[in-house]
C-alpha cells in the first residue's frame, strides 16, 4: 500500500484523478486501497447520484464520488476546522455548486430528517463510537432511513458489521489494516 505525503491523500479516479486534497488534523481518511476497491464495485452506482459523505474529515469519500460521476454530495463534520477545509476543498476543486457541507454531529445530522432518498451514504465514524453496539445499531438505523431503497451505504469501523437482514443486504466487506469496511444496500421496505 502507498504511503500518502502528510497532510493530503489522493483522488483514485475520475475527472480529479490523481489531484491531492488536504486532510484536516485528527482526521483518519480511508485508505488508497479501501477506496480503490470499493468505487469499483460502486461504478454502475455514481452517475448521477446524490449522496453524503458523513464524518466527512477530508472529505476523499464524498469527493471520490464526485470525481466519478455523483451529481451531488453533502458533507457532514462536527469540527467546524474540517467543514472550513471541505469548503476550502470544494471551491479549489471547481466543485462548490454540487456540494452542501453541515457543521454538525452527522447521527443527529440524521435524526433531524433532513435527508431522504438519497443514493449513497458514506459513514466512517471515529471507531472509539462504533466500540458502542447501541450507537451502531442507532446508526445505521438513520442511514436506512435516508437512503431511497436500493440505495448503497457504505461504513467503516473497526470490527466487521452484522447487519439486520431485514433492512440491509450486504454486498462486499473487507479489512484493511485495522479498518473494516462494509458496502450494504437498503432493502425496500417503511422509511421512516
Amino acid at each position: 500500500m502507498r504511503r500518502q505525503p502528510a497532510g493530503k491523500v489522493r483522488i483514485i479516479g475520475g475527472h480529479w484523478r490523481s489531484r491531492r486534497i488536504a486532510v484536516t488534523a485528527g482526521t483518519r481518511p480511508s485508505p488508497d486501497f479501501v477506496r480503490e476497491t470499493v468505487f469499483n464495485l460502486l461504478t454502475k452506482h455514481l452517475p448521477g447520484a446524490a449522496g453524503a459523505d458523513l464524518y466527512a474529515g477530508s472529505g476523499a469519500l464524498g469527493f471520490e464520488a464526485l470525481s466519478r460521476g455523483a451529481a451531488r454530495l453533502l458533507f457532514v463534520d462536527k469540527s467546524r476546522a474540517a467543514a472550513s477545509q471541505l469548503r476550502h476543498t470544494a471551491a479549489l476543486l471547481g466543485a462548490a455548486g454540487r456540494v452542501r457541507i453541515e457543521s454538525a454531529d452527522a447521527l443527529q445530522w440524521l435524526a433531524g430528517n433532513r435527508a431522504r432518498g438519497l443514493s449513497i451514504i458514506f459513514a466512517d465514524p471515529p471507531y472509539r463510537m462504533m466500540k458502542d453496539e447501541s450507537y451502531r445499531v442507532k446508526l445505521l438505523g438513520r442511514i436506512y432511513c435516508a437512503l431511497a431503497a436500493g440505495g448503497i451505504a457504505y461504513v467503516e469501523s473497526p470490527a466487521p458489521l452484522a447487519v439486520d437482514d431485514r433492512h440491509w443486504q450486504s454486498l462486499k466487506q473487507g479489512r484493511c489494516g485495522n479498518a473494516c469496511w462494509s458496502l450494504l444496500a437498503a432493502a425496500p421496505g417503511r422509511r421512516t
